[in-house]
């Protein structure tokens, strides 16, 4: 079964695929993604994926999880597989895309990673065939501390106990 994001991301491949060729010039891209935030309340929507030829790497939250999973599943940057491409989900409800060139370490390819999970990415895959509340850098390693410290406390709270800090 497809997840929300994939049934997203499915229906902006084609403005994807168009920013994927402007950025393989080495021109950064854009693509209007403030349809996102209707799909849930999230304290933020930043996310970042890399993705190289058909192998996504480095995405941590589910919207840029899946992101990576279409895109690579699709084939989008396959043309241009000696390159890696890294997507950025900004606060602004943009998707910035630019040609990063640094390898994608360990990348599991789309067709193991969830394939379960996302029958979107399978056809995905078939298609080819034929940061910061102002949108700007934000660590990745710290980006979402907060909404997860407060996502914890809330259960926590919810069962009863109080929640260390």
């Amino acid at each position: 079964m497809a997840s929300k994001y994939d049934l997203y991301w499915a229906s902006r491949l084609e403005a994807i695929r168009a920013a994927v060729r402007l950025a393989a010039t080495g021109v950064p891209a854009t693509v209007d993604v403030q349809g996102l935030r209707n799909l849930g309340a999230r304290q933020s929507w930043y996310g970042a994926v890399e993705v190289r030829g058909r192998t996504a790497a480095g995405a941590s939250m589910a919207h840029a999880v899946s992101l990576g999973r279409i895109v690579a599943a699709s084939g989008v940057c396959a043309l241009w597989s000696e390159h890696t491409f890294r997507f950025t989900v900004t606060q602004a409800g943009v998707l910035a895309i630019v040609m990063a060139d640094g390898a994608v370490g360990d990348g599991v390819p789309p067709a193991l990673h969830h394939a379960q999970r996302s029958d979107l990415a399978a056809e995905a895959r078939g298609y080819a065939a034929g940061g910061s509340k102002d949108g700007g850098y934000q660590d990745p390693a710290t980006g979402c501390a907060d909404p997860h410290r407060s996502r914890g406390a809330a259960i926590v709270e919810a069962a009863g106990r109080r929640p260390v800090r």
